[in-house]
């Protein structure tokens, strides 16, 4: 690990890893931190659906076939109630997202980057009104990494956002009622076979999921991400 980089990125789940691959890809000295083990890092509740579209636009390669579990050909929203069906046609897959996390990632230090994991970010650096670098701790030693540029990519726990002076406009906390929490469940079936199961089901439902909704995500004829 250097003293000092074009880049540091606190945080290594999607955001963090797709802008770690981008800046390798583009010749910058770039090195991402993460608290949890690299095995750990993309393990979030998530129905692991991805659109054709979305790396794509987001100038990333397709996953390999190894990562797709499931092809998605349409979605159908169900309105509360189940009275009303919408069917979106278009292409998308159901990915093992571990797996699509540490390949990317994997892609990103072939080319040029540094991630580090296990390691906590303690507090950013400001100097002169701007974040110049973190306070991290790594194998029981806290060290100080500058760099050009700082990004804050820890999601929810606003690892570095929460420590920046209150009176920053990228300070801001997050209402309650703008938060959820997600659970999910993968169901082997033994004696029953989806029916379309290159369709995925969103449930606008209010009584069991209030403020948000519950999906039915099929990674086969026999699985579902639910």
């Amino acid at each position: 690990m250097r003293d000092r980089y074009d880049v540091i990125i606190a945080g290594l789940g999607p955001a963090g890893t797709v802008a770690l691959w981008h800046l390798a890809k583009k010749g910058f000295s770039v090195a991402g931190f993460d608290m949890r083990k690299p095995g750990d890092i993309w393990g979030k509740p998530c129905g692991d659906a991805l659109g054709a579209h979305h790396p794509r636009e987001a100038g990333l390669p397709d996953p390999p076939s190894h990562i797709i579990r499931n092809k998605v050909t349409a979605i159908d929203i169900y309105s509360p109630g189940e009275t009303t069906r919408y069917r979106v046609y278009g292409e998308g897959y159901i990915i093992d997202r571990s797996k699509f996390g540490k390949w990317l990632l994997d892609e990103a230090i072939s080319g040029g980057a540094e991630a580090y994991f296990e390691t906590r970010v303690l507090a950013p650096i400001v100097r002169d009104g701007k974040v110049v670098g973190l306070k991290i701790q790594a194998d029981g030693r806290v060290r100080d990494v500058y760099a050009n540029v700082v990004i804050e990519a820890t999601g929810f726990s606003r690892a570095i956002r929460m420590k920046l002076p209150r009176e920053w406009p990228v300070y801001e906390d997050i209402d309650p009622k703008d938060t959820n929490i997600a659970y999910r469940e993968i169901i082997e079936y033994e004696d029953y076979e989806i029916e379309e199961p290159n369709v995925i089901r969103i449930y606008l439902d209010q009584e069991v999921a209030p403020g948000g909704y519950w999906w039915y995500f099929p990674e086969s004829r026999h699985g579902v991400n639910v």
